[in-house]
C-alpha cells in the first residue's frame, strides 16, 4: 500500500486516504450500547468515584496520546475523523474512547461482585 504522509503547520504528520466518512461513529456504537447495558445492571456504582476515575483516565491518556501524535508514532486518517482536535488528538478519542472504557470496567467489576454475592447467598 502506498501511503503519503504530510506534515501540518506544527510539524505533526498527517494522513488522508479514502473518501471522507466518520468511521468513529460506527466503532463507537458497541461501546455506547454495552456501557448503557452495564450501567443499568451495576447498582452500587458511586458517581463521584466514577467521575474521578474518568478525569484521571482522560488526563493520563490524553497526555500520552498527544505525545504519540506529536512524535509521529500515532497518525489519524484525516478522512475518517470528525475533524475537531483537542491538543492535537481527534475529539472522538476523549469523548468516546477515553470515556467509556473506565465506565465499562467499573460496571463489569460491580456486576461480577453482585453476581458472586448472589451465588454465595
Amino acid at each position: 500500500m502506498n501511503v503519503t504522509f504530510k506534515q501540518s503547520l506544527r510539524r505533526i504528520p498527517t494522513w488522508a486516504k479514502g473518501r471522507a466518512y466518520p468511521a468513529w461513529a460506527l466503532i463507537a456504537v458497541p461501546f455506547i450500547a454495552l456501557t448503557v447495558l452495564l450501567f443499568k445492571r451495576a447498582k452500587e456504582v458511586n458517581p463521584k468515584c466514577l467521575i474521578a476515575l474518568i478525569l484521571i483516565f482522560e488526563f493520563t491518556v490524553l497526555v500520552v496520546e498527544h505525545n504519540s501524535v506529536t512524535i509521529g508514532h500515532w497518525v489519524y486518517n484525516e478522512n475518517r475523523i470528525f475533524g475537531v482536535t483537542v491538543w492535537g488528538v481527534p475529539i472522538e478519542e476523549p469523548l468516546i474512547y477515553y470515556l467509556f472504557p473506565p465506565i465499562m470496567v467499573v460496571c463489569i467489576l460491580h456486576l461480577c461482585a453482585s453476581l458472586l454475592k448472589r451465588k454465595q447467598a
